[in-house]
């Protein structure tokens, strides 16, 4: 089954800002075929992992998922209990110091 047949809510919450909105319907088919993480062994980048614990969309099994693909010792995962997707705007004093604590390492 399509993602986007198995999460409608996510799409309709996607509404204007879909790439289909945009007109980018090739982006718009391949976005919820695309797999990235055999290859997110191989990052040899510092990586910052933003995660809002009620995101409805990448919720926190996602997330744990992607970190746990990650390299150690190259990942720093900050999740933000009281935010959903829009982490700047949820949290934003926590948000500039987690960029910023980043940044600085």
């Amino acid at each position: 089954m399509e993602r986007a047949a198995r999460h409608p809510a996510a799409v309709t919450r996607l509404g204007r800002s879909s790439p289909a909105a945009s007109g980018n319907l090739a982006f718009e088919r391949e976005m919820w075929t695309m797999d990235h993480r055999t290859g997110l062994a191989d990052v040899t980048c510092p990586v910052l992992v933003l995660s809002g614990a009620h995101d409805p969309v990448c919720g926190p099994a996602s997330t744990e998922e992607l970190v746990a693909a990650l390299p150690n010792g190259t990942t720093t995962w900050v999740r933000f209990e009281r935010s959903s997707d829009a982490i700047a705007a949820d949290e934003p004093d926590g948000f500039l110091e987690a960029v910023r604590a980043f940044i600085a390492a």
